[in-house]
């Protein structure tokens, strides 16, 4: 199977800009396919509820092979240098995890020794866990993991934010 057809929506087949992941079984999906199922809240695929997710490598792929044309084998691109991503073996095995969710819950922490459990995706940005706790607690926390402070446009996977982690809350104070 060629790499391109990992990049296709399971559905329509197309190659789109934008792609979503379901949570449920991992694979891609064009936004207006995304779109239909989220309205039936079934994936097509495996027919579990699901949401559909952004993931970063996904997108970054889909980019380059709208801008460049063919991915596996293409070493000259620096993006998948860097990553060791320009063998098809390599591409292949993201796609192929077939786990059933990425989901998994992490523990927020207090000041005052409160514990928050919520769970999160892999592929979450830190200012969706933020949203989550505003959800929550109503106010916008910083949040600390292992010493240092988690940047919102960051991915809570790079900060090895694992299923069981300890996410430390520190309030916002405004004014003086």
């Amino acid at each position: 199977m060629d790499l391109s057809d990992y990049l296709k929506c399971i559905v329509c087949r197309d190659i789109r800009d934008k792609p979503l992941v379901s949570q449920c079984c991992n694979k891609v999906f064009c936004p207006d396919c995304a779109q239909r199922l989220t309205n039936k809240k079934s994936c097509s695929i495996c027919k579990k509820e699901t949401k559909f997710v952004e993931n970063f490598l996904v997108t970054k792929l889909v980019k380059i092979k709208l801008r460049d044309g063919p991915i596996g084998g293409n070493a000259s691109n620096p993006y998948l240098l860097r990553r060791n991503l320009y063998r098809p073996s390599s591409l292949r095995s993201l796609f192929d995890n077939s786990e059933p969710s990425d989901v998994f819950k992490i523990t927020i922490l207090t000041l005052e020794d409160k514990r928050i459990t919520i769970e999160v995706n892999k592929n979450y940005k830190v200012k969706d866990v933020k949203k989550k706790i505003r959800e929550i607690e109503g106010f916008s926390p910083r949040l600390i993991h292992l010493g240092k402070q988690l940047e919102d446009h960051r991915y809570i996977s790079d900060y090895n934010i694992k299923k069981d982690s300890v996410v430390h809350l520190v309030k916002r104070y405004h004014g003086s």
